[in-house]
């Protein structure tokens, strides 16, 4: 909003600890508060009584019915973050190389599929495209573990380190 508001405070009363939000294929825990989160603003710090950073402002929910529903990351998971940024000059993560669509029991049996996670692109160069990952899979099963939903996919996905192997059926 430019200059002219430098400076402006919001109180940041906290409402929620570890609040799931799903953004980019990512499912964090966040601090839910109802600080002002705008762009150019996302990044600012979430203090405590004591002026302690808590948390790292982020991600807000926008739409016209909603207002002050701003999430923070929690200053430990940051920390790792930071660390790693500065280590290594960027953030490194495990990776697929899929998208996918979560078939429920009624979409997979109108489409005569089994319940589970349509692949409905392979990335060409990626651990997905290279282990035979085809548009048209179903995966049903990550590391032994029934699949159902892209979010669990990517839970299991994300425990793991670059490098680490996963199997999917």
């Amino acid at each position: 909003l430019g200059q002219e508001f430098a400076g402006s405070v919001t109180v940041g009363y906290i409402s929620a600890l570890n609040r799931k939000i799903t953004t980019d294929g990512r499912t964090y825990k966040l601090i839910q508060t109802d600080a002002a989160i705008n762009p150019g603003n996302s990044g600012g710090a979430l203090v405590n009584s004591k002026g302690e950073v808590i948390g790292i402002n982020t991600v807000k929910i926008g739409a016209t019915e909603v207002e002050g529903l701003g999430f923070a990351i929690p200053t430990d998971d940051a920390v790792i973050i930071i660390d790693e940024l500065i280590t290594n000059k960027k953030i490194v993560r495990p990776y697929i190389g899929i998208s996918g669509i979560d078939l429920d029991t009624a979409t997979a049996k109108k489409n005569n599929l089994v319940e589970g996670i349509y692949v409905a692109q392979v990335v060409a160069g990626t651990p997905a495209s290279q282990a035979g990952f085809q548009k048209g899979d179903v995966i049903v099963v990550a590391d032994g573990q029934e699949i159902k939903t892209m979010e669990r996919l990517n839970e299991i996905k994300n425990a793991k380190k670059v490098g680490d192997e996963m199997t999917i059926k």
